[in-house]
């Protein structure tokens, strides 16, 4: 009984699991947790970052796994279009959005695309489409925001520093509520579904 009672509350939890992290501290670890523990996660968002390229052979979720992207095209620190990461390009070689979405996009078995574009905000120099699978495997996702002439900043947050050091904050939507609806919306995934990597 008790085995029982444990494995059930083990699934129960799996389901309601996430992953993301701020800007601040390596959304990286993200991509990491979703290639590693897929199993034990419902879902992960990143938001300002992309798939090391020294991670990507070795990412083989063990399932498919619900994913959120959210990246600038101006991001100072996170080359949109891929390449070392940091100040002057002095950290780890990163895939571009566009890589690291096909590897996510992949794994997930996504076919088909449908894009929207936000409403605009007066006064923000930003625009935000975002696209996502006409269908992928095992009721997941993978949802990406395009911030275009957005920097490395939290969508709807602050801006933290000034914009000639990380670029522009949008505020045509806020990061925060757009995870928490994406996670909400996976939390009753299938978490058991298997892929062959």
């Amino acid at each position: 009984m008790a085995v029982s009672l444990t494995t059930t509350a083990a699934s129960s939890l799996r389901k309601r699991m996430f992953s993301t992290l701020s800007v601040v501290v390596e959304p990286f670890r993200t991509e990491t947790l979703g290639c590693e523990l897929a199993d034990r996660l419902a879902g992960i968002a990143v938001v300002a970052g992309t798939m090391p390229v020294a991670m990507a052979p070795s990412c083989h979720p063990r399932r498919p796994l619900p994913v959120m992207v959210v990246n600038g095209t101006e991001d100072p620190l996170v080359p949109y279009d891929g390449g070392p990461s940091g100040v002057g390009g002095s950290q780890a070689a990163l895939l571009s959005v566009a890589d690291t979405v096909t590897k996510w996009r992949t794994i997930d078995g996504c076919t088909g695309d449908r894009v929207r574009s936000l409403p605009p905000v007066a006064g923000d120099r930003t625009a935000t489409s975002v696209a996502d699978a006409v269908s992928c495997r095992g009721e997941t996702q993978v949802e990406v925001y395009m911030v275009t002439h957005g920097g490395h900043t939290w969508p709807g947050g602050n801006q933290y520093l000034p914009v000639s050091l990380v670029g522009r904050t949008t505020s045509q939507f806020d990061a925060s509520e757009a995870e928490w609806t994406f996670f909400h919306r996976h939390t009753a995934g299938s978490p058991d579904a298997a892929i062959a990597s």
